[in-house]
């Protein structure tokens, strides 16, 4: 089995690298969503998930500059939600 540090960092490798599509990002971080009972961790997927929706989008986000820079937002959530696992 799997574990949710193990999932995060498969989905990040895939964001980063551009090989899963942009619909399947925010379901399988649904997915992580309750793999923690901890609120920050909880706080980071959420964010995660919020950026997840405007990445897929098809209009250009506009308040936080072109799709690129979302994209670096939802790797970040991924890399804090990893720090926290890793706290606990």
């Amino acid at each position: 089995m799997t574990t949710t540090e193990d999932q995060i960092d498969k989905l990040f490798g895939q964001i980063r690298n551009e090989s899963i599509s942009r619909d399947e990002i925010e379901r399988e971080l649904r997915a992580l969503f309750y793999a923690l009972d901890d609120p920050y961790y909880r706080e980071k997927i959420q964010s995660a998930i919020d950026n997840a929706e405007v990445y897929a989008s098809l209009r250009e986000p506009e308040k936080y500059g072109d799709h690129e820079n979302i994209r670096v937002l939802l790797l970040h959530d991924l890399t804090s939600a990893t720090r926290r696992i890793s706290q606990l």
